[in-house]
């Protein structure tokens, strides 16, 4: 009877994840860079045996994503084999990219094939259930493995990785079953379980390199079980068997490996890796170069690839601008990946543990828990400089679920407060979840930022990496982002991009959308060049919209309505209405960070110029509400942003609706000063700016 209700159980929170998994996937059309060089990789893999691709992670987790796609013939291109050296790094990302674009033309629908790649995360989220749910259960009863199966049901971070074919999923539940194998080792160190080990282990290291890091878990955790025992007389025969048993492990788990690449090119010499220079030269010529290693040669390069990728960004493009944020991320910042509410519930776990209270677990069995989790915490940020991977909070997640779980505990105490705390935590730990997979514009991408694609939301439609777009025609027949320069009254020139739609005949007005963007694109800046391509305008070389759209360049980065910038922009502005058919109701502004704060004040300075004004990402003065009242509003803001606050978004808005205006106000829930990159490609906001004018 039991084993029918924890079924039931286990069944009810699987049919919820599904369907969540299949909204959020289906609604969810943008593949990131990974999705597309993982399953394209993933394919060519099983047709051909080309490991080199997409290296950077072990083979594993796509592997197993592209399962559903192979019945249906799924065509790919074959490539010439890797020659095994490494000075092809730099430009291996944008080689399977390409390759992911070609893979998108062969095959019709290619966002079908997507859609199954990412059906499979179910199947690693029901695994990642099962485990959460026995271990909370054998560490703190029943109560606590439902717990943590709904939390696992619901976490942002975990629904959000589980939409993507990418291996980080994979990765966090194959490590949550090793190190949750070796607490059964360590409890009853057998032969059997020794081999579970050294399997589950082989297969976390073939989900992703990061997973390298069991390997210092498990030592330290074995020295802390040893060190715990008090008889000290068998300590001799109790380490010749930890030593036995860690090498039947390891040798085992290296079996595995192999086994995952097909033994290709398995046993190769230091001596054959031509390494890059950010990595210790190559050893050929020394006695170390004779030295076989025991992993397949693609292994070895991939771990090459990712150290070498981490020591230096790779770029967007292959241009010399706009490095992808890799690894480093403040304390702080990991922190925040974690509601609040659970924060607080696992800082009371800690106080709990340090004070070793009767009936708690032995220390060694509470840090197979505690240590997975700071360590993998602490690979998020900066504070270690080794193969910093941005799923690391993932990979802490389900220990900290578990962890959370003992506040089910407290709901048997005889106190009635303590009763009535856990559950008012429990209920606020559950609500910041479910809240969170609530949000309209829930991002899959919520915590990532380490070898993600920062211009996803530029790629339409499945795995085709378009090309951007590029202007056709000549003087004003022109179309597409044409870039130009104005010279204002007082002799200064200003770099601009004006972007001309296809269907821009000059035969009827057309509205227009200025764009200002943020302090670090004004000229002479590090990133000078990034101003005509990042936010609205990084979407016009992806995707049409009806709309002309001015972009200029600003000198100091601000744009309040009293400086030279501000001024300068509407000189530009009444160039381009003399040259094109602009309607003169229908003139939007829009904004990036310091651009956004421009647009507040020009709006509030020229409240008769502008049919509509999008701010995002942008900090604003409250008390020019009263000018703004009678201008349609569409504000954008990230919840956790720290370079600009939201509170003061907040309160305009606030304030306007006092004043009996209407404005629009869209809250993502990511962390960082990154609102343009969802806000401007929404269809929503287009169709909402083209309903907009001037009375």
């Amino acid at each position: 009877m039991k084993f029918r209700f924890y079924a039931l159980i286990i069944f009810t929170f699987s049919t919820i994840n599904i369907l969540l998994l299949i909204y959020l996937s289906g609604t969810n059309r943008l593949a990131t860079n990974d999705e597309a060089r993982s399953i394209s990789a993933g394919v060519a893999q099983w047709h051909n045996g080309e490991f080199g691709l997409a290296n950077d992670n072990p083979p594993l987790a796509r592997m197993i994503a592209v399962l559903p796609l192979l019945p249906l013939n799924v065509k790919t291109k074959k490539e010439a084999p890797e020659t095994g050296q490494f000075d092809d790094i730099a430009d291996a990302r944008e080689r399977e990219l390409s390759r992911a674009g070609e893979f998108a033309h062969l095959n019709p629908k290619p966002f079908n094939l997507v859609l199954l790649a990412r059906m499979i995360g179910f199947v690693w989220w029901l695994l990642g259930a099962l485990i959460i749910f026995r271990w909370s259960d054998q560490l703190y009863g029943k109560k606590a493995g439902y717990f943590g199966v709904t939390l696992w049901s619901f976490c942002p971070i975990v629904l959000g990785y589980e939409q993507l074919a990418t291996p980080e999923l994979p990765s966090a539940v194959a490590s949550l079953a090793a190190v949750y194998a070796f607490r059964g080792y360590l409890l009853l160190p057998t032969w059997n379980r020794t081999l579970v080990v050294g399997q589950l282990l082989g297969v976390a290291l073939l989900t992703d390199f990061t997973s390298l890091a069991l390997l210092v878990i498990f030592v330290f955790l074995s020295f802390v079980s040893q060190s715990r025992r008090a008889d000290y007389r068998s300590l001799p025969f109790r380490l010749h068997n930890q030593v036995l048993h860690s090498v039947l492990s390891i040798g085992l788990a290296l079996l595995v490996v192999n086994m995952g690449y097909g033994f290709n090119h398995s046993g190769s010499t230091l001596g054959t890796f031509g390494f890059p220079n950010r990595v210790p030269a190559g050893f050929h010529g020394t006695w170390l170069g004779r030295v076989i290693v025991p992993l397949p040669a693609e292994y070895v390069k991939g771990l090459v690839r990712r150290w070498h990728e981490w020591a230096r960004p790779p770029l967007i493009d292959g241009e010399d601008k706009w490095p992808v944020e890799v690894g480093g991320r403040s304390p702080s910042t990991v922190g925040g990946d974690f509601p609040f509410s659970i924060q607080a519930i696992l800082f009371g776990c800690l106080i709990l543990a340090a004070r070793r209270q009767p009936g708690s677990p032995p220390l060694a069995e509470a840090l197979t828990l505690w240590v997975p989790l700071l360590t993998f915490l602490a690979m998020s940020t900066r504070m270690v400089a080794a193969l910093p991977p941005a799923s690391g909070t993932l990979l802490a997640t389900p220990f900290a679920i578990i962890i959370t779980s003992k506040i089910t505990q407290c709901y048997s105490s005889r106190r009635q407060i303590v009763r009535w705390l856990a559950f008012g935590l429990s209920v606020w730990c559950l609500g910041d979840c479910v809240k969170s997979t609530h949000d309209r514009f829930f991002s899959p991408n919520r915590t990532t930022r380490f070898r993600q694609d920062l211009v996803r939301q530029g790629r339409k439609l499945g795995l085709a990496v378009p090309e951007p777009r590029t202007s056709v025609g000549s003087g004003s027949e022109e179309r597409g982002l044409l870039y130009r320069t104005f010279t204002e009254s007082e002799g200064d020139q200003v770099d601009y991009a004006l972007y001309v739609p296809e269907s821009y005949r000059g035969d009827r007005p057309f509205p227009l959308l200025l764009f200002l963007h943020g302090w670090g694109d004004r000229r002479n800046s590090p990133t000078d060049r990034m101003y005509a391509e990042v936010g609205l305008p990084f979407t016009l070389k992806y995707q049409s919209i009806d709309f002309l759209v001015l972009c200029p360049q600003g000198l100091s980065g601000s744009w309040q309505a009293d400086g030279d910038d501000a001024r300068r922009a509407l000189e530009l502005l009444a160039a381009v209405q003399k040259q094109y058919r602009v309607d003169p109701k229908r003139i939007s502004l829009t904004g990036l960070s310091s651009g956004g704060s421009g647009a507040w004040d020009l709006a509030a300075q020229n409240p008769n110029v502008w049919a509509a004004i999008v701010p995002v990402a942008s900090s604003c003065d409250p008390n020019q509400a009263s000018l703004l009242k009678q201008t349609p509003c569409w504000c954008f803001h990230n919840r956790y942003d720290k370079s600009s606050p939201v509170q003061e978004p907040r309160e305009m808005i606030e304030r306007l609706r006092k004043l009996g205006g209407s404005p629009l106000f869209t809250e993502f829930s990511d962390t960082n000063h990154n609102a343009g990159e969802r806000a401007f490609v929404l269809p929503e906001l287009f169709d909402w700016l083209s309903r907009q004018r001037l009375p």
